[in-house]
């Protein structure tokens, strides 16, 4: 059996960039919950708040988030910490479009969902 001098928690930007980073000078073991690499830490990471983001779970805590981040401004006397950013999810095959409408459906009624755009109206 083999073994690893350091293991690395987390398949987001900062555990995928530090497993590599050690890569070059021990044996590094990453690990990660999701079964792909980076699935939600990587929007955590870049410190995006996106609602409809991820899984139910995830969409639940963001959701829940929203009303400390805008408090958060007042609170402490800083500019205000969110600022909006559109958010365009595409699909470029059947599949992905089906997955696509799957998610689409998942998410509706949440805060801050996506929604369909209908091509022909654009």
């Amino acid at each position: 059996m083999e073994t690893a001098d350091v293991l690395v928690v987390g398949g987001g930007i900062a555990g995928v960039s530090v497993a590599w980073e050690l890569a070059a000078h021990a044996r590094v073991v990453l690990t990660e919950a999701e079964q792909d690499l980076p699935v939600h830490s990587t929007a955590r990471s870049a410190a995006t708040y996106i609602p409809g983001h991820g899984s139910g779970p995830f969409r639940a805590l963001i959701d829940a988030s929203g009303p400390r981040f805008a408090a958060l401004p007042e609170q402490l006397g800083t500019p205000p910490l969110l600022s909006p950013r559109p958010v365009l999810h595409l699909a470029d095959d059947e599949q992905a479009a089906d997955r696509l409408a799957t998610r689409l459906r998942e998410q509706h009624g949440e805060p801050g969902a996506p929604v369909a755009l209908d091509p022909a109206a654009l």
